[in-house]
């Protein structure tokens, strides 16, 4: 499996670098929003789905991210896509806590697009 890569502004904020990279994913601002308040929009994608599959894959990544505990970011559909937001405002984050998360969804969404149904 492919993947066409996280479409993710994080890397305004972290400095273009993250371990991700390493996995054979990328970052790109092609469909990213950041707002003016730290708030960052990004989805996962998979080369060989379909944006309706991805806006799925992402709702199920989003639920799974919400039942672990691990991050809780809101949704938001931009230009018909469903993309995770994250709200960059506790004085207490670290770039650690982004990574993790990252790495979460990450790990969750190859899961999830390698069993070839997102959202089940």
């Amino acid at each position: 499996m492919r993947l066409h890569g996280l479409e993710v502004a994080l890397d305004a904020w972290m400095n273009r670098r993250s371990q991700s990279r390493n996995q054979g994913v990328k970052l790109s601002h092609r469909f990213a929003s950041v707002l003016p308040l730290n708030v960052v929009c990004f989805r996962f994608g998979a080369e060989h789905l379909c944006d309706l599959q991805l806006n799925k894959l992402n709702e199920e990544i989003l639920f799974r991210l919400h039942e672990s505990g691990i991050a809780i970011p809101s949704y938001t559909t931009l230009q018909g896509k469903y993309a995770l937001r994250v709200a960059i405002t506790n004085h207490r984050s670290r770039r650690d806590d982004f990574a993790l998360m990252l790495r979460e969804v990450i790990k969750l969404g190859v899961a999830i697009a390698g069993k070839g149904d997102p959202g089940n």
